[in-house]
């Protein structure tokens, strides 16, 4: 399908939501159908389909079209896969009111209680954004707590390969385990968290990818 029958389903999707109180579920329905058959060339299109989706999860007008729903947002990581796999720039998605969308990533300025909750809520998916890691010389204050061996490098070189040191002490790739090892209080890690500012490194601190379910409707 070209691109102006695609646009006009799309059209009809921005009209339900100011009248999904009036629109029969089923002729819902069979738009929705309608739609999850496209194949969504760029990230404009994409994200306004997903946020006609995303309202209809949070109003849907019967559990018919609640279901197709659901089960068009679990397709957005594959379509987002998809896009990628093409080269298409995804940058418009990294804006706050498009964010959250499955198969992206999701950047964000967070304190150690929020960013606890998401390595617990999603261990494999978190990490360090280092590129955006402004102030590295914070981490010399924190990471000898926990790091064995690195207290003397920390105030003694100049730069410190610190991802380096998390690597070899976590055994893998550098996610985050900051500040959550040892026996210390939640108030202890708070408090070594905010000495070492691991979440003010910039705008896009930690990185939360490969979720297989877009944001929720409050989001």
């Amino acid at each position: 399908m070209g691109s102006r029958p695609r646009n006009r389903l799309l059209e009809q999707l921005d009209a339900a939501k100011l009248r999904v109180g009036e629109i029969g579920p089923a002729q819902l329905n069979k738009l929705l159908q309608s739609l999850g058959r496209q194949i969504f060339p760029d990230a404009q299109s994409l994200a306004r389909f997903h946020d006609g989706l995303v309202f209809l999860r949070a109003f849907p007008p019967n559990r018919t079209v609640l279901r197709r729903v659901e089960s068009l947002l679990t397709s957005f990581s594959q379509r987002i896969g998809h896009l990628l796999g093409q080269g298409i720039d995804l940058s418009i998605l990294d804006e706050e009111e498009l964010a959250g969308i499955a198969g992206t990533t999701l950047s964000g300025v967070w304190n150690y209680d929020e960013v606890a909750w998401l390595v617990d809520r999603f261990p494999k998916a978190v990490s360090i954004d280092w590129e955006g890691c402004d102030k590295p010389e914070r981490l010399a204050a924190a990471l000898p707590r926990f790091v064995p061996l690195l207290e003397e490098d920390a105030w003694v070189e100049a730069d410190v390969p610190y991802r380096r040191w998390l690597q070899t002490a976590s055994r893998g790739p550098a996610r985050w385990n900051c500040l959550s090892a040892g026996n210390w209080q939640t108030h202890e890690q708070r408090a070594h968290w905010a000495s070492a500012q691991c979440g003010r490194f910039s705008t896009t601190a930690v990185r939360l990818s490969d979720a297989t379910t877009s944001r929720s409707p409050t989001s």
